[in-house]
């Protein structure tokens, strides 16, 4: 058992053994130490009037709030940059099929076979980061890359890719689908996008 938890069983009154333990911890599991003092103060004062271990929940999902804050900040860029890298692909290939239509006779069948995560940099490196190519074939890869239309700097298309990165995010680090875009949802988002 935590000091935290010791601490909150002392200045709420909970009784109790290893399972009330494990059930507080899993409560304040995302609260960073620094933010222990100001977690503590809040339980002090907040949901006065609720039982010791809704209150404990109820300023929890405060500070875990606060997390989900600073674990999607940066999605937009990297939304963008992705946007920016599957647009370059897209070029670069429809260039070479229609460079080499003896070896391509077929632009969608050539985007649709692709193995995108064997796609190498002249000096060996993979192309595509695993971020990306899950990105991309949750957007449906090749197809999805032959199929829409880019518009440059598409909005509409960068907020579909960076609600699929929030979705990973959330279910990678907060444990939790119900916060997250759904996702059926995701399908249903990029089905949309013509």
């Amino acid at each position: 058992m935590s000091e935290l938890v010791k601490d909150i069983k002392t200045k709420l009154g909970i009784d109790g053994g290893t399972f009330i333990d494990a059930e507080i911890e899993s409560l304040v599991s995302g609260i960073k130490p620094n933010q222990h003092l100001e977690f503590f103060m809040a339980l002090s004062g907040e949901h006065s009037f609720a039982k010791p271990m809704d209150r404990i929940a109820n300023v929890a999902k405060r500070f875990s709030d606060e997390k989900k804050d600073e674990l999607f900040t940066g999605t937009k860029e990297l939304a963008k940059s992705m946007y920016d890298k599957f647009y370059g692909i897209y070029c670069g290939m429809t260039d070479y099929a229609q460079a080499n239509r003896d070896k391509v006779p077929n632009d969608r069948e050539f985007f649709e076979n692709y193995q995108f995560q064997n796609m190498k940099q002249i000096d060996g490196s993979k192309t595509f980061t695993d971020k990306e190519i899950y990105v991309l074939s949750e957007l449906g890869g090749g197809t999805w890359l032959v199929d829409i239309p880019f518009h440059n700097g598409s909005n509409e298309v960068v907020d579909k890719i960076e609600k699929i990165i929030k979705y990973t995010i959330a279910k990678k680090y907060l444990h939790v689908e119900q916060d997250a875009i759904a996702h059926a949802d995701v399908k249903k988002l990029i089905k949309g996008i013509k």
